[in-house]
Formats: C-alpha cells, sequence, structure tokens
C-alpha cells in the first residue's frame, strides 16, 4: 500500500466496519482450527498488525514487507515481528500450525502468487492450515485498488486452482460480503460514470451509526457464512491445508 494507506488503516483498523467484520469471521474460523503440534502462527504479511494483536496470547509472529507497516506494528508494542516477503519467509520448513494471509496475494509486491503460497505451504507443518483471503472480481477493480497497489482481483475457481497448485488442499472456499456487493457495484460506478481519477481509497470515516449498520450487517452475514458457502461477494475466503503422511482431525466445513 502507500505510506498514507497505512496511516489509515491504523487509525481505523480497530473501529471500521469493515475491518471490524472482516477480523471477527477470520477469527472465527481460525477457532475451529486444531494448533497442537507446535502452537505457532503465522500472520503473513500483518501490515498494521490489527490482527496479530488479536492473536498475541498464542506463540504468534508476524511478516510485513514494508517498514511503515511495521512501524505501526511497534507502535501497537509488538514485537513478534519480522520485514521480509511472503515470497521468501524467513522461516524454516514445517515451523507453524496456522498461516494467515489477509489480502496479501493481490498486492503488487507478490509478484508471483504461487510462489507465495508454495512458501506457505513450505513452513506449514504437515497437516497445518492457511487461511487466506483476496479480493474478488476484476469488473469490481476501482480507485480503491490503485491506492492499495492491488495487483490482482480473483475468481473463487482461480483462487481454488492456485492454492492447489501450491500442494495445498483445499478445504474450504466462499466468497463474503455478499450482502454488500450490490451497494460496491452501484458505488464503483457512480464513480466511473463521474469519470473519477482520485486515487484514494475507500477507507473514510463514516458517521457513528451508519458504521455500526454496517458492521451489524457485516455480522449477520458472517453468522451466514459459517454455516454456508456464499456464491458472489467483495472477497474470497479459504481454508487450506498441508497434506499430511497420517490423518489429521479435519476441521468442520459449512455448519448443517
Amino acid at each position: 500500500m502507500r505510506p498514507t494507506e497505512y496511516d489509515a488503516m491504523f487509525q481505523l483498523e480497530d473501529s471500521y466496519w469493515w475491518f471490524e467484520g472482516s477480523m471477527r469471521f477470520i477469527l472465527s474460523e481460525f477457532g475451529d482450527i486444531p494448533t497442537g503440534k507446535t502452537g505457532r502462527v503465522l500472520d503473513a504479511g500483518c501490515g498494521t498488525g490489527g490482527l496479530l494483536r488479536r492473536l498475541a496470547h498464542r506463540k504468534a509472529w508476524g511478516v510485513e514487507i514494508a517498514s511503515e507497516g511495521i512501524r505501526f506494528c511497534q507502535q501497537r508494542g509488538l514485537d513478534n515481528i519480522l520485514q521480509a516477503s511472503v515470497t521468501e519467509l524467513p522461516f524454516r520448513p514445517n515451523s507453524f500450525d496456522v498461516v494467515l494471509s489477509i489480502d496479501v496475494l493481490v498486492h503488487q509486491w507478490v509478484p508471483d502468487d504461487v510462489s507465495a503460497l508454495r512458501e506457505i505451504h513450505r513452513v506449514l507443518v504437515p497437516g497445518g492450515f492457511a487461511l487466506l483471503q483476496v479480493a474478488a472480481y476484476r469488473a469490481l477493480w476501482s480507485a480503491h485498488d490503485v491506492a492499495t497497489l492491488t495487483r490482482h482481483r480473483y475468481t473463487r475457481d482461480e483462487l481454488g486452482e492456485k492454492v492447489e497448485g501450491a500442494g495445498l488442499e483445499v478445504v474450504r472456499i466462499t466468497y463474503r460480503n455478499t450482502l454488500l456487493s450490490p451497494l460496491a457495484i452501484l458505488v464503483k460506478l457512480l464513480r466511473r460514470a463521474r469519470a473519477e481519477t482520485a486515487t484514494r481509497s475507500d477507507l473514510v470515516v463514516l458517521p457513528r451509526l451508519v458504521n455500526r449498520g454496517l458492521f451489524l450487517l457485516l455480522a449477520f452475514e458472517n453468522y451466514v457464512a459459517r454455516r454456508v458457502n456464499l456464491p458472489i461477494g467483495v472477497s474470497i475466503f479459504c481454508v487450506a491445508q498441508k497434506p499430511s503422511a497420517r490423518k489429521d482431525p479435519e476441521i468442520p466445513g459449512p455448519r448443517p
């Protein structure tokens, strides 16, 4: 991301509806993952540390390529951070039970997403899990993507193929932020109609009631997405597993 976007993320990450709703969903999915082998967790591309801070009670590490992100992580009091790329993780093979990589594979600083996925595979223990999230649909490309240095937006099938091409097995894969998709599409179409050329992200301070209402809508969708895979959305979420020589406990899929 651009340096100004790191600052905006740091200021809003603990209160903005999008971040709060996404983190709650990710952490609830993470809660289903068995972590009894090493107990270690990696946030690969931890940004300003909002998610990593919530994992601080575990043996959690973070890597972040941008010095701006490292600086904000340090302001949060996080000292379990290394500056590195997700395509060259500075850890030995079989080091982590779980690797999270949230909205990282899409970035211009990750020119080879399959290489990054292979690195995640390498550092996972056999039977370990990867939790991934990416932006969906090229048609939703906007000024936000330019400001955040997005390289690519995915389809569900495309992400699944790349995950499996890196040697991981897809456990579940679903679109997210479905209920807000019509609004997102409308906003982007209006901006295009006005020939808007600004390269700023969508991170803006909202009135408190609007922010709360959007969070509650996303919280309801999270409840649904924990039980069924959604057919469309602004984001894609994937749980994948590194194959094991022996049978490992499986995490639950969508609830019946």
